[in-house]
């Protein structure tokens, strides 16, 4: 049997909150992270979870407020030609996600970048400033130009 090179490393993380920051259910969270993992297997053949905590900045009137949640990072390795048939359908997926979760945004770790894939495309520069901190936003509306 010949060694196996899975090059392309990606990582979703899967939410421990609802809308508002509202916490979920034990159950719920085992329910998406095993909605995750399936979906992962199924198109990359395997994965492996680890529990975690995330946090961020989110404006609180004048203010930033940090924002601490439990996540679960669930990884996947594939093959070049794996990742591209399926990185559409992963993207996709975690816009169906994160609507159903009630998320702004999911994360999507690929060979260590973060990318935010939008539960709503596209989302307003009010809704932005709403929500986050001028620092994230002029970073992130680098990244869009």
């Amino acid at each position: 049997m010949k060694d196996t090179i899975l090059p392309i490393e990606q990582v979703v993380y899967v939410p421990s909150t609802s809308q508002s920051q509202k916490q979920i259910s034990p159950q719920e969270m085992a329910r998406r992270v095993s909605e995750v993992k399936k979906f992962l297997s199924e198109k990359y053949g395997g994965f492996t979870s680890v529990k975690g905590e995330g946090g961020y900045a989110m404006m609180k009137g004048k203010s930033e407020k940090i924002i601490q949640e439990g996540v679960v990072k669930v990884t996947s390795f594939s093959t070049k030609n794996k990742y591209k048939t399926n990185k559409t359908k992963l993207l996709n997926k975690l816009r169906t996600w994160g609507k159903k979760w009630g998320q702004e945004s999911m994360g999507l770790e690929t060979e260590g970048d973060l990318k935010y894939v939008y539960s709503k495309v596209p989302i307003t520069v009010k809704e932005m400033t709403e929500r986050h901190s001028p620092s994230w936003i002029e970073k992130e509306t680098k990244v869009w130009k």
